[in-house]
């Protein structure tokens, strides 16, 4: 985990991603396809699940596909 991103930080950029994707679905709504709503709605969530694996295991995913993984680990830990 880089020291310029923490939790925080992550959880920050999800809300900010998305509320950017909240203002691009009324838009859509009014011009057509809703591509850049779930664009940016997908970016929330893997930033929201950044917040929890640094809070939770003290690591992110360094690529969108080993994303799942670390939420699995997250699940296992829980259980």
């Amino acid at each position: 985990m880089s020291s310029a991103d923490t939790p925080k930080k992550a959880l920050d950029e999800a809300k900010e991603w998305l509320a950017t994707a909240e203002l691009a679905l009324v838009h859509c709504r009014k011009s057509g396809p809703a591509a850049v709503a779930c664009a940016e709605a997908i970016h929330a969530i893997i930033r929201a699940n950044d917040a929890l694996t640094m809070r939770l295991l003290n690591r992110k995913a360094t690529r969108h596909d080993d994303m799942p993984f670390l939420f699995l680990e997250l699940i296992r830990q829980a259980s």
